[in-house]
């Protein structure tokens, strides 16, 4: 899951070059990308701060 989320976090990212804010397109932009990002999202909310 870690790699998966990895990958969400680059994707996320790189979006935000085509849409600087957390809109509704930015958001159908991600998950043209990540199909799954609502899951990677969610495991990021609950065990990211363990990663640091």
């Amino acid at each position: 899951m870690l790699h998966a989320v990895a990958g969400y976090v680059v994707v996320h990212k790189l979006c935000h070059l085509v849409h600087p804010n957390h809109s509704k397109n930015f958001w159908a932009f991600v998950e043209r990308f990540d199909p799954a990002f609502r899951q990677h999202r969610d495991w990021l909310k609950l065990k990211g701060r363990g990663l640091l």
